[in-house]
């Protein structure tokens, strides 16, 4: 039923109260990280040396980028091999779990599992995000 000119509509209020909306968000998130990097807790364990020298060069990306200034262009001609470092041990970090198994230890039922469980958390605590800073959706 649409509301004319003059009318004024029945007002909505939310299940939740606004007080809960920053746990919900941080909880929500925090659960739905926690869920998607349990998907990698095998792997960091048989990559441990490529973890080391994964987590040394981030550290220095993101020292970096926060260094640098909030509105500084980060593409600058000294930091791309740098950041060619970096991409290219995320992806070899990535896809090494698809290189180091086999078809007898994967599961795609629990892949689907913990990728949806991790998407409706994370839903949900973006959703709660947006809510805590206002945007009303």
């Amino acid at each position: 039923m649409a509301v004319g000119p003059g009318e004024f509509g029945v007002p909505l209020f939310s299940p939740v109260s606004e007080p809960l909306h920053p746990l919900l968000a941080v909880l929500l998130i925090t659960i739905g990280l926690l869920v998607m990097a349990s998907f990698f807790i095998g792997l960091l364990a048989d990559h441990a040396y490529l973890i080391s020298s994964l987590s040394s060069t981030m550290t220095a990306a993101l020292l970096f980028i926060f260094v640098s200034g909030k509105y500084q262009a980060h593409g600058r001609a000294h930091t791309i091999k740098q950041q060619r470092k970096l991409y290219t041990k995320v992806w070899i970090f990535l896809s090494s779990y698809e290189v180091t198994s086999t078809k007898f230890s994967r599961s795609l039922g629990y892949e689907f599992a913990t990728g949806g469980l991790a998407s409706v958390f994370l839903g949900f605590g973006t959703l709660f995000l947006l809510l805590w800073t206002g945007v009303y959706v």
